[in-house]
């Protein structure tokens, strides 16, 4: 079963692209008062990259609410956004951007328990001593956050291999 997920995450991306719909993604950079992040492994695609947990938007629901929602049903853990680190917009998939979001823990539960099918394992790391291999996106909105970005944009070009020097 876990290796249809990946087929369906792909034909609802494109259907939403090619019927115009946009494609809100949301993040959580979870960090609890002894500064470990949560991140997630998938049970789908690079099972060995670890990321941070989040997912899709649904129709008529906040990102904020989006970002708590996720993280609850990939990890079991409850939390609150704090702030918007980035907004990170994707010329690839037009229309298409992801959200991520500060989130601190609630303090009763603190221990991960998967909850998805899609999470083969969630798990806390010190933030000076992140697992490997991680995802570049998760990686790259981890770095945000221990810069001190808030509302930082970025966009992902359609080919996001350098130009090549003639």
């Amino acid at each position: 079963m876990h290796h249809l997920i990946p087929i369906a995450q792909m034909i609802r991306m494109h259907c939403r692209h090619i019927l115009g719909y946009r494609l809100v993604s949301v993040l959580g950079v979870v960090v609890n008062k002894d500064d470990h992040i949560l991140l997630v492994r998938h049970a789908y695609g690079n099972r060995a990259e670890w990321g941070l947990p989040g997912g899709s938007v649904r129709m008529h629901e906040s990102p904020a609410k989006a970002v708590v929602r996720e993280i609850r049903e990939e990890t079991g853990i409850e939390t609150q956004p704090q702030v918007l680190i980035s907004f990170c917009a994707s010329e690839r998939w037009s229309g298409s951007f992801a959200l991520t979001f500060h989130c601190t823990p609630d303090n009763r539960k603190l221990i991960p328990s998967i909850q998805a099918s899609e999470i083969a394992s969630a798990e806390w790391f010190p933030l000076d001593n992140m697992p490997a291999p991680m995802s570049k996106f998760s990686k790259l909105r981890t770095e945000e956050y221990r810069q001190g970005k808030r509302g930082h944009i970025s966009i992902i070009p359609k080919d996001p291999r350098p130009a090549r020097s003639e």
